[in-house]
């Protein structure tokens, strides 16, 4: 199995929905629902693929990866795992 790479530009959650939001741009290869983060420590399971737009000086639709999680203490490792700027690994 092909290893895809996803850069991380922004990141929020939807608390309502215990969801976790990275949008960003792919690199390499294809993400989608059910594929896994390779991290250290744990795989992470992508939950969903969304689209993202950011308006501002100028509109930009972003792909995003949609992770879900239990606890705020779980929302929290997710922020620290996945900062804008990080390049992870997907399978």
């Amino acid at each position: 199995m092909s290893i895809s790479k996803f850069k991380i530009e922004m990141v929020f959650s939807l608390s309502s929905r215990n969801y976790f939001v990275m949008a960003g741009n792919i690199l390499e290869g294809g993400i989608g629902i059910g594929m896994q983060i390779i991290t250290e420590g744990k795989d992470v399971l992508i939950k969903g693929i969304e689209f993202v737009d950011r308006i501002g000086d100028s509109a930009i639709c972003f792909p995003a990866i949609v992770l879900e999680f239990k606890s705020k203490t779980e929302e929290e490792c997710l922020r620290n795992l996945f900062p804008p700027g990080k390049i992870i690994s997907i399978q």
